[in-house]
């Protein structure tokens, strides 16, 4: 049977209520920019990543007893952290660029966790495993 819960309060949140996060460093580093809209659904996606944003579950049930005018109706509410989300933006709007801005922001945060000071690429990461094994 289809439920007769009240949806006027749901509404699909958008990331322009957002400040905009700090552009990532590999991105800086390759002398790109997000653009400010961009920005703030990073900043929206890094806070859904690390658990700050709280997310309303509601279930509703409704069943009537055959042969007769009851109906049992059940409703559960609880309040959860936001496991995800959906990253939905117009064709050429960025999605793939924000993406890749989001796991760059991860590893930044995880190699200042780990101490390290810079991006090396892999070619520089060989050269130096060379000169510390010294083999060529």
């Amino acid at each position: 049977q289809a439920s007769t819960a009240d949806l006027s309060s749901f509404k699909v949140p958008t990331s322009k209520a957002f400040p905009e996060a700090d552009q990532p460093v590999l991105l800086n580093v390759s002398g790109l920019a997000l653009y400010p809209r961009q920005a703030q659904a990073l900043h929206r996606m890094i806070e859904i990543e690390s658990g700050n944003v709280a997310f309303n579950e509601m279930e509703h049930s409704e069943h009537e007893l055959p042969g007769t005018n009851v109906s049992l109706v059940a409703d559960v509410e609880r309040e959860n952290n936001l496991k995800g989300g959906v990253l939905a933006d117009a064709m050429g709007g960025g999605k793939t660029v924000t993406t890749i801005a989001l796991v760059a922001q991860g590893v930044a945060e995880r190699r200042q966790r780990e101490g390290c000071s810079r991006w090396t690429l892999a070619s520089e990461r060989e050269e130096e495993e060379e000169e510390i094994t010294g083999k060529v």
